[in-house]
């Protein structure tokens, strides 16, 4: 694992038999999105919570909604990359040659499996 995520801070290719899906957040870039994310999803709850109390009232519901709008581009993403995989593991035939996909296009991408074939992200 170690080795697979210095590989990806250097830009560097990963080789078969080594997988970065799940680690893209160990990377100080990836480790700082993931951050961020969190600090606006609890901010976002935070400021409807002040609200409420501030109006003398409670509602779950609003405070679920603001998360869920918060967190919105991340289950996006997630759903992206189960998509691609489902993908990509069916043109396989269950090999577990997936390719790659990236975070946000501006990124090297995920690597996931060895790379026996490539699938592009577009096409998920």
């Amino acid at each position: 694992m170690i080795v697979t995520i210095r590989l990806m801070m250097a830009n560097k290719p990963i080789g078969d038999g080594q997988c970065s899906r799940g680690l893209e957040f160990r990377t100080p870039s990836g480790a700082k999105k993931r951050k961020k994310n969190k600090l606006d999803a609890l901010t976002a709850v935070w400021n409807e919570q002040v609200s409420q109390w501030n109006e003398h009232k409670t509602d779950e519901f609003a405070i679920s909604f603001v998360y869920q709008q918060q967190n919105q581009k991340c289950r996006e993403q997630a759903l992206r990359f189960g998509r691609h995989d489902e993908k990509a593991a069916e043109e396989s035939d269950l090999d577990v040659s997936i390719g790659s996909i990236s975070l946000d296009g501006s990124e090297n991408p995920i690597h996931v499996g060895p790379l026996s074939q490539k699938v592009s992200p577009a096409a998920a």
